[in-house]
């Protein structure tokens, strides 16, 4: 069975040693891509989190934080 080519992807343990003060593009979707399906039935997701705005007191974080736990 042929798959193709695979893109070599560095591991996370990788992209944290490079200190790096972006995230890369590969792995940056847009919101409207989070929601998965299956058979047409939307499949919950995890929350994605800013702790930035976590941190700075924004309520609708704390919202997102709690519904994932």
């Amino acid at each position: 069975m042929n798959f193709g080519k695979s893109v070599l992807v560095p591991s996370v343990q990788e992209l944290a040693k490079q200190h790096l003060t972006n995230i890369p593009a590969r792995y940056v979707h847009p919101q409207e891509e989070s929601l998965a399906t299956s058979a047409g039935v939307a499949i919950p997701t995890v929350p994605v989190i800013n702790i930035h705005k976590l941190f700075s007191g924004n309520s609708h974080e704390l919202q997102k934080l709690h519904s994932a736990c």
